[in-house]
């Protein structure tokens, strides 16, 4: 711009427009280069999430089962048609079985068989072929078992049609009980004899009952009561444990739970009395379980998780309020020796009935508080060791306190629902030596 003045030219200097398009272009660069520098610098350590869960603190133990068990052996000669399954209750003087010395007339009998029955057989054997490998050979067992019991039924119909019966043998039961075909050679054991048993040297030879036998040859075992009892060898801790108690729960491997009576406990070994359930054990005579002495609920986190924190411990009496904020009143000595005293405040974290726990980073070693509205002073001296974990769900590793319920090599317990811990569904790094507290994570 030029000015004509008395014959003078003056020149002013243009001014600039104002650039708001650069000025916004920088701060989004500025904004840009911080957000990838914090994300280069973020850690990505392993975290779970805070869930319920448990701690079952107890020991196994294997146990001889006894029973009111007896043999009956075959006074004949001949082929054996049974009419009772494996398991099967029988009432007294009811026909188990029938000896021929004929074998066709076991032809006559499945011949008259609908083919849906013999379908079940064929399922069974084809089923058998499809999963059968050399680990479980036992199995081989149970399949017997299973087509035995199908002809049994098959048996069944045959004497419902009354099939004549003369020239056979017919065996009845002496009295009303369960049925079994399986034996071991243990039955004749008794709480008495019971000693002579060597509970780790497990009975593995039993013997399946054929379709034919001789005179003296095992025909079917029959479990004459409910009562039944569990015998096992005692440690240190369980007999602690069941030092006041009268029953004693025990939970086997298909996490089935039973309650047994104690009648014996002091003689190196336990026996356990049951009333009930006898026909879902017949075929066993040693049995692994599991006593439980502490089953603990609470938030389940790693012990690798915990970080312990150093706190000074204040009188919560020397706590007081500014606003919304908690906080401790500082006293501090200047140069010439008067004192001013400061409002400190500080984030709740840990209180009891008597002090309030406040972070080593709010408060100096020796510091001196007053009391609200006195004063009566204190000298911070004193500290202590709490443990917590560090929690990402805010992008930063913060500190939260934990109440220990229960701990174990592995893992602990921690209380639920306290006004400063952690919460159901908290982001937990696996292991707090990882990072820094306030660091922040990605």
């Amino acid at each position: 711009m030029l000015l004509r003045l008395s014959g003078k030219v003056i020149q002013y200097k243009k001014r600039r427009p104002f650039n708001i398009g650069l000025i916004i272009y920088s701060v989004i660069l500025i904004y840009i280069i911080i957000s990838v520098f914090t994300f280069i610098s973020r850690k990505n350590p392993s975290r779970f999430e805070a869930i319920s869960g448990s701690i079952r603190e107890g020991e196994f133990f294997t146990g001889i089962i006894i029973r009111d068990e007896e043999v009956i052996n075959s006074p004949y000669d001949g082929y054996v048609s049974y009419f009772f399954r494996n398991g099967d209750r029988a009432s007294r003087e009811t026909i188990i079985c029938t000896i021929d010395r004929m074998n066709n007339r076991r032809v006559e009998e499945i011949s008259r068989l609908n083919r849906d029955e013999l379908n079940v057989i064929q399922y069974q054997v084809s089923n058998f072929k499809s999963e059968y490998n050399d680990s479980y050979f036992n199995s081989v067992y149970d399949l017997t078992y299973k087509i035995n019991n199908s002809l049994i039924e098959f048996n069944k119909i045959v004497n419902n049609n009354n099939i004549d019966m003369n020239g056979m043998n017919v065996i009845r039961s002496k009295y009303s009980g369960i049925i079994s075909y399986r034996m071991d050679g243990l039955e004749e054991l008794s709480l008495e004899n019971v000693d002579t048993i060597i509970l780790s040297e497990k009975v593995t030879n039993e013997q399946l009952l054929t379709n034919r036998v001789s005179v003296g040859d095992p025909l079917y075992k029959i479990i004459n009561s409910q009562k039944w009892y569990m015998v096992f060898e005692p440690t240190e801790s369980l007999l602690n444990y069941i030092e006041n108690r009268n029953t004693l729960n025990i939970n086997l491997f298909n996490d089935r739970e039973l309650t047994g009576l104690i009648i014996e406990k002091n003689s190196g070994k336990i026996v356990l009395e049951f009333n009930h359930s006898v026909n879902d054990f017949t075929d066993y005579r040693f049995m692994d379980f599991e006593i439980i002495y502490n089953d603990i609920q609470g938030i389940k986190i790693p012990n690798s998780a915990i970080i312990s924190k150093s706190f000074y411990r204040i009188p919560r009496d020397f706590v007081t309020r500014s606003g919304s904020e908690n906080g401790i009143m500082r006293a501090t000595t200047l140069d010439d020796g008067s004192q001013t005293v400061q409002f400190i405040p500080f984030a709740m974290n840990y209180l009891d009935d008597d002090y309030y726990y406040i972070r080593d980073t709010v408060l100096n070693h020796n510091d001196v508080i007053i009391k609200p509205n006195s004063t009566e002073s204190f000298r911070v001296d004193y500290m202590v060791s709490l443990e917590g974990v560090y929690d990402s769900i805010r992008g930063f590793a913060q500190f939260k306190l934990i109440e220990k319920v229960f701990s174990n090599n592995a893992y602990t317990i921690v209380k639920q629902g306290t006004p400063y811990g952690i919460r159901l569904y908290d982001h937990i790094i696996m292991n707090a030596n990882e990072v820094e507290e306030n660091e922040i994570v990605y």
